[in-house]
């Protein structure tokens, strides 16, 4: 069997809670978190979910930065790992410094939507979403060349909403601002996973899929198409058909 046809669990997992309240900063703190990432430790309380996640795991790649290392020597410390691996495409989106100008600035839940439609928009010159979705696109095809079968990718919260977008809602192309704003935000050490097999190795859609966000959404596609519908939660009801996602 070809690597491309092996089938594949991937927990996509945001690392865990820092020393750093994203939630609850200044300004400035904002700001510079989101131009150029604070490089803060692991909070001791940092929230990741080793229960849910395998006992087994081939393949850890993580994004360059410390708390990604360290929410990785964690898992180390609590799971059988195989492979570690530092991986560049898993860093944060690199947002510009007036993303969120001061008197706009209210707090990261009040100027999520902001930052996401300007992101959208191409209006972040850091990083243009274009360029997002192309490192994506290349997490997808380093997936698909990976002899691994079971591997958690550490990563961080605004490029995680694309690879939910992208493995888990099983949308590959003409992503809208709808689905970006109607991803909700994973929390600090948790993860959506997803179960991917691959065409060929010449062909990178997704041939079958299952797919578990943290016990809460769960869908299930075939042919890069969706044909079950939705888990419902107290919080979400989730629909999809072959043509369409539906929040209602």
């Amino acid at each position: 069997m070809s690597n491309g046809s092996r089938r594949k669990h991937i927990w996509f997992l945001r690392h865990g809670q820092t020393t750093f309240d994203l939630e609850n900063c200044t300004y400035d703190e904002f700001i510079e978190a989101l131009s150029n990432g604070y490089h803060t430790p692991l909070h001791e309380n940092h929230g990741i979910n080793f229960a849910s996640l395998p006992q087994n795991a081939e393949l850890i790649c993580y994004s360059p930065t410390r708390r990604a290392e360290e929410t990785t020597e964690k898992l180390q410390e609590h799971l059988n790992v195989g492979l570690v691996e530092k991986m560049e495409l898993l860093r944060e989106v690199k947002f510009d410094k007036d993303i969120i100008r001061r008197n706009e600035y209210k707090s990261l839940k009040n100027n999520r939507r902001d930052i996401l439609t300007r992101w959208f928009k191409n209006e972040n010159k850091s990083e243009s979403f274009q360029e997002s979705m192309a490192r994506v696109s290349r997490i997808e095809k380093f997936l698909q060349n990976r002899q691994e079968e079971s591997i958690i990718l550490v990563t961080h919260g605004w490029i995680l909403r694309l690879l939910e977008i992208y493995f888990v809602h099983g949308k590959r192309e003409d992503i809208t601002l709808f689905d970006l704003l109607n991803v909700e935000p994973i929390k600090l050490g948790q993860f959506v996973e997803a179960k991917l097999k691959f065409r060929s190795s010449n062909e990178s859609n997704i041939h079958i899929a299952e797919v578990l966000s943290t016990g809460q959404k769960h869908f299930e596609f075939e042919n890069s198409k969706y044909t079950v519908v939705h888990q419902r939660t107290n919080l979400e009801r989730y629909a999809l058909s072959l043509d369409q996602y539906e929040n209602e």
